[in-house]
C-alpha cells in the first residue's frame, strides 16, 4: 500500500519543518488528500509522511455498499457498508458492521433484513439465534424495537419497546432477564409499513438493571425508548447482531392493542 500512495506524491524540495508536494506546504501533522485517491498522507516533517489507505469492505447479508467518494477528505472518502432501511439515523448513530441474527417466528416466516411480514405472523415471541464464535462464556442483550410510532412519517413516539431481555447466557435467550415482555408487530391502520429492529449487544459482564419490567399486558414505558441511550448507560458499545423485518396494519392488531389497554395519544 504505501508504495502505491508514494506514487501519488510528488514530492518537493527538502523542508526540514514540514512538507511539500504539488505546489503546496504542509505542517507537521497536517493532512494531505491526494485528488481522485482515498489516502491517508499526514506530514511527519522533513517531507516524510504517514502514509496509508482504507480498509477492505466485509460484505454483510442485506446491507448496502456504499462506494469510495473521492471529493470527501479521508477517511470519510473510504467506501463503506450501510444497515438497510435507514436503521443508520432513525435507531442508531452509527453502526459499521453486524452479525446476522436469525430470528424465526412460530408461523413459519423469518425476518430477512427488511421483508415484508404480517402482524399476526409475529403476534407470538420468536426463536432468536447466533453464534459468535466464542469460547469464553459470555452476557447479551437482546432489544426489538419500532421507529415508526405511530408513523414513519410522523415518528412521535421514536422508539417503540417491543421486547427487551438482558442477562442473557450465551446464546440461549430463555435464561435472560426479561425487561420488557414480547409484544408483536401492531401498526396502527393508515400508517403504512412499520421497521421491526432486533439488536443484539455484548454486555460488558452480568448486569444490574434498574429499570421498571414490563408485562405484555402494559404500554408503560414502551414509548420513546432509545436503546442508543440505554446501550450508552450500561456500557454496551455497538450492536454485535441485528436484523429486521417491516409489516403493517392487519385484522390482529386490534387484538394486541386492546392486550395493551392501547390510548392513541
Amino acid at each position: 500500500i504505501v508504495s502505491v500512495v508514494c506514487s501519488l506524491l510528488t514530492v518537493q524540495g527538502s523542508d526540514p519543518e514540514g512538507c511539500s508536494v504539488d505546489g503546496k506546504t504542509f505542517k507537521v501533522g497536517e493532512q494531505y488528500d491526494a485528488p481522485g485517491h482515498c489516502t491517508y498522507n499526514v506530514c511527519k516533517g522533513g517531507n516524510e509522511w504517514t502514509q496509508g489507505s482504507c480498509g477492505g469492505i466485509a460484505g454483510t447479508y442485506g446491507w448496502t455498499l456504499i462506494p469510495e467518494d473521492f471529493t470527501k477528505p479521508y477517511p470519510k472518502c473510504c467506501g463503506r457498508i450501510a444497515p438497510p432501511l435507514d436503521i443508520v439515523p432513525d435507531v442508531l448513530d452509527q453502526l459499521d458492521w453486524s452479525n446476522f441474527l436469525e430470528v424465526t417466528f412460530n408461523s413459519g416466516v423469518k425476518a430477512e433484513m427488511g421483508n415484508e411480514l404480517t402482524p399476526t405472523q409475529v403476534k407470538e415471541q420468536p426463536k432468536v439465534n447466533y453464534d459468535l464464535y466464542t469460547d469464553e462464556p459470555e452476557w447479551y442483550l437482546l432489544a426489538m424495537v419500532d421507529p415508526d410510532a405511530p408513523s414513519r412519517t410522523e415518528p412521535t413516539f421514536r422508539s417503540f419497546k417491543h421486547w427487551l431481555v438482558g442477562n442473557i447466557q450465551g446464546n440461549d435467550v430463555s435464561t435472560g432477564e426479561v425487561l420488557a415482555a414480547y409484544v408483536g408487530a401492531g401498526p396502527p391502520e393508515g400508517t403504512g409499513l412499520h421497521r421491526y429492529v432486533f439488536l443484539l449487544y455484548k454486555q460488558p459482564g452480568k448486569l444490574t438493571f434498574e429499570d421498571t419490567r414490563v408485562s405484555k399486558t402494559s404500554i408503560e414505558g414502551r414509548r420513546k425508548f432509545s436503546i442508543q441511550d440505554f446501550a450508552k448507560k450500561h456500557n454496551l458499545g455497538s450492536p454485535v447482531a441485528m436484523n429486521v423485518y417491516q409489516a403493517k396494519y392487519d385484522e390482529y392488531v386490534p387484538t394486541l392493542h386492546k392486550q395493551l389497554g392501547f390510548k392513541a395519544a
